[in-house]
């Protein structure tokens, strides 16, 4: 059975959903997970791809328990300001990112 993240990303699945992942995920790497080769990326990946495909937030929550990974946590300030940007349908991954290095809190950063 098709992961959601495939069942969603096929769908949406793009030019801009990989340019808008800016550089942060190689194109292969994002083909792999669609294809089912890689089926477990980290949290930051998975974030970042739903970030690039303009998710909201009810679907990043569903992507992300689909993977085993938590949702984004109220009590985290990394993840409030993830939450944030994503409720504000801020879809940019560099203001995202300049803002969490802002605070000195890990960037997303595609590592798996």
């Amino acid at each position: 059975m098709p992961s959601l993240l495939i069942i969603i990303l096929d769908g949406l699945m793009s030019r801009w959903t990989i340019g808008g992942s800016r550089g942060l995920i190689s194109k292969s790497y994002v083909y792999d997970i669609l294809g089912g080769v890689k089926t477990n990326p980290s949290r930051d990946i998975v974030l970042i791809l739903c970030i690039a495909a303009g998710m909201d937030r009810k679907l990043v929550r569903r992507v992300l328990e689909n993977y085993g990974h938590r949702d984004l946590y109220v009590k985290d300030t990394r993840d409030i300001i993830i939450a944030t940007y994503i409720n504000n349908q801020i879809y940019d991954l560099d203001r995202l990112n300049d803002e969490l290095f802002r605070y000195g809190l890990a960037t997303l950063n595609g590592q798996s």
